[in-house]
């Protein structure tokens, strides 16, 4: 007999799902919980904030931080994501597996009576997400989102490793591209938009920007926002530099539009999920090796370079990309069917029940380019 595996995925509380502008683990949620329900083999459920409205399947009763008029102080973002993981833990009593995304849901999941799959998304070469890793409690099952990522901290208990992707259906394939190179992420100095601009002004070329300017749960991290926005963005804006704002599901035009993405990251980026996306709308991808870049910007389909100077040849260079290419690459690797299969073993091992049952036809990948 057939029997589903039944997984409660433990989000975040910052912003609604689906978010209506910046929210990448909000997404991976959103994405890989429709694909298990459109599949059938998994059970899902998500806890979320309360003014989700993601469906079927959301729990929920803390309103999201970014549903706030005002920046909340520090000691009542603690108190409610405490009171959100905490009752989520406490009530996920259906389920088999508990998949929580991100370390954070540590702090408040001693409680939880079934065994958690924890998705890392952070920088672990970074000590204290070490010291993190190194006190997990029985019964945690730790997943990397890259080889990177894993490689970072080889000495923590890795349990698998799930490169990041896509739900290729949702991001609109565009041939043709338009005149302007893109920048897409939160505006802070290890995402680079102002390495950004000085690429696309040295190649004389206009540039979008779209990003979020602001934590709305942190004040401090908002403050510093602020600053790198005033400093280092906003004297270059106007003319061929254009600051859209932080955008929803309207970044997608955009993005299936732009000549390439350039994303000068200053960080080893865990994953990069608008690498992801770009690909998927067919957009060439220009990077820096940092991180996961080389597992998800694959020869063909951008450019992974190690300098600005580099980065300004290879974006002078991009029309030689196929954006057919970068969608075939977007479908074949970085698709959420692949993400959703790997899980479905890792819920499996981690409860210790069997898999059965056959996945619902995907449609063909053909009919997605």
């Amino acid at each position: 007999m057939d029997r589903r595996i039944r997984v409660a995925h433990l989000a975040p509380v910052v912003t609604a799902i689906p978010p209506a502008g910046h929210g990448s683990i909000e997404r991976v949620i959103e994405e890989l919980h429709a694909f298990q329900v459109r599949d059938g083999r998994v059970g899902s459920v998500v806890y979320a904030s309360s003014d989700s409205t993601l469906a079927p399947g959301l729990r929920g009763r803390v309103p999201s931080l970014r549903s706030r008029s005002e920046r909340p102080p520090a000691e009542l973002v603690r108190r409610l994501e405490h009171e959100h993981y905490r009752w989520a833990c406490a009530d996920a009593t259906d389920v088999d597996v508990l998949h929580a995304h991100g370390l954070w849901v540590l702090d408040h999941c001693d409680g939880a009576a079934v065994p958690i799959v924890l998705s890392v998304y952070a920088d672990t070469s970074q000590a204290e997400v070490q010291a993190e890793l190194g006190e997990l409690r029985d019964g945690v099952h730790l997943v990397a989102n890259s080889a990177s990522t894993r490689a970072k901290f080889a000495a923590a208990p890795w349990f698998a490793t799930v490169l990041e992707g896509v739900a290729p259906e949702r991001y609109p394939f565009r041939a043709r591209k338009e005149d302007f190179f893109l920048f897409l992420g939160d505006l802070r100095p290890k995402k680079g938009c102002h390495l950004a601009i000085a690429v696309a002004r040295e190649l004389g070329a206009p540039l979008k920007i779209i990003g979020r300017r602001c934590v709305a749960e942190l004040p401090e991290r908002a403050r510093a926002y602020d600053a790198y926005f005033e400093e280092q963005v906003a004297p270059h804006l106007g003319g061929q530099v254009e600051y859209l704002g932080e955008l929803g599901e309207e970044r997608l035009a955009y993005l299936a539009a732009a000549r390439a993405l350039l994303a000068p990251i200053c960080w080893d980026e865990p994953f990069g999920r608008v690498f992801a996306e770009a690909l998927a709308c067919g957009t060439p991808v220009v990077t820096f090796r940092r991180g996961a870049a080389p597992e998800v910007v694959a020869p063909g389909t951008g450019f992974v370079v190690d300098t600005v100077e580099q980065m300004v040849e290879a974006a002078a260079r991009v029309g030689t990309i196929s954006p057919a290419a970068c969608r075939r690459h977007a479908l074949s690797r970085l698709n959420v069917s692949r993400v959703a299969a790997e899980y479905l073993d890792i819920y499996a091992r981690a409860a210790g029940v069997p898999r059965m049952g056959a996945a619902t036809p995907a449609k063909a990948m053909d009919d997605l380019v």
